[in-house]
């Protein structure tokens, strides 16, 4: 398994900090612990001149096929019920009548390069878009600048942690958006148009899950990581962003966090499968100038054993607006339990500056 220790990292995230923001430091200090022991994930380029059965191939290589079918069968046995494989029976045997491009080709692609069959890929990229149990958040500072973090928290944390990957979207020569995502997984989680918006994406739990997105699906409504992936493709800046994530119909609920480029450009969509239920925005000019983000409707209260919410708003408020950078809200997002025991990576980022996008992948706690 292909695992990346980069001493970048701990450059980046320890020796900026001790140049810069010690006193923010101590006031982090003070809570309950952060996150550590971190290291960068693999990153890999997918040619979107390539045709989608050709893309994963590469990447395919760099991993160990045995260790991911043994990975893939521990997920299917402990999340997916024996009934969907049997479900998905009709998208195996005609996978673009029901997918459409290029995520019936990658699928197929990753299938034939990791050594799994076809329906556990399919079951697989449906199974991540029911468990991603996250943190999400867009922070605006005192000159206008947007900053997005998010940590992704998933149940098999030691398998996950080896199979995250970042991925660069490259066309005609150039980078046309990235994500960071897992191996054999087509949907992105967590993305970046450069220059123009980012995005994350948080589970949104309303019951009966499997039930409603398989038949969503099979009535062809889009998984939510693909609807986030063709925005970051297509979308032609924040406003066009926040439009899509907010009107095509889904196979689950979910929310998106999205942050622009220019002032006020922040928000968190909370998504039921036809539409938008709320739409919850960056207000700084009273005072709001972040956005927190879990797995709970942002008005209601979430429950005591699963308050990721509460400790990140305290670090923010905290630091304050006029010390709020990438480097300090990756500080705020890695404050326990907002960072905890099932945390896979976290990632950083701010479309205004591209290049400062960052995923670390953290170790267990």
């Amino acid at each position: 398994v292909l695992l990346s220790a980069a001493a970048a990292v701990g450059q980046w995230s320890v020796c900026t900090w001790r140049c810069k923001m010690c006193p923010v430091l101590l006031v982090l200090l003070g809570f309950s612990g952060i996150c550590t022991g971190d290291f960068s994930p693999p990153q890999f380029n997918i040619s979107l001149d390539l045709p989608p059965e050709e893309r994963w191939l590469s990447i395919a290589d760099h991993y160990d096929k045995d260790y991911l079918k043994k990975y893939a069968e521990a997920i299917i046995e402990k999340f997916i019920p024996k009934w969907v494989h049997k479900a998905i029976s009709p998208v195996v045997e005609s996978l673009e009548n029901y997918m459409p491009q290029p995520y019936a080709g990658e699928m197929r692609g990753a299938s034939k390069g990791f050594g799994c069959s076809l329906a556990d890929v399919i079951v697989l990229n449906l199974a991540y878009e029911i468990t991603a149990f996250c943190t999400s958040i867009v922070a605006q500072d005192i000159n206008g600048n947007l900053y997005h973090a998010r940590n992704m928290d998933y149940p098999f944390p030691a398998i996950l942690r080896n199979m995250t990957m970042d991925i660069l979207y490259v066309r005609n020569g150039q980078v046309a958006y990235r994500g960071t995502t897992f191996a054999g997984y087509v949907g992105i989680w967590t993305g970046q148009s450069p220059g123009k918006f980012t995005i994350s994406g948080d589970e949104r739990s309303q019951g009966f899950w499997w039930e409603n997105a398989v038949a969503a699906f099979l009535m062809k409504n889009t998984p939510a990581s693909w609807l986030m992936r063709n925005t970051l493709e297509e979308a032609e800046d924040f406003q066009e962003a926040v439009l899509r994530l907010s009107k095509v119909p889904l196979i689950s609920d979910v929310y998106y966090i999205v942050a622009g480029v220019n002032p006020g450009e922040g928000v968190v969509v909370t998504r039921n499968r036809r539409g938008a239920a709320d739409i919850w925005p960056l207000n700084p000019l009273n005072g709001e100038w972040y956005r927190v983000e879990t797995n709970y409707d942002h008005w209601t209260t979430p429950p005591p054993d699963d308050d990721r919410r509460t400790p990140a708003i305290k670090a923010l408020n905290a630091i304050g607006q006029k010390n709020i950078t990438l480097d300090t809200l990756y500080k705020v997002i890695s404050v326990h339990p907002t960072c905890n025991r099932i945390t896979i990576y976290t990632t950083v980022m701010t479309a205004a500056f591209p290049e400062k996008y960052r995923t670390v992948v953290r170790e267990e706690t």
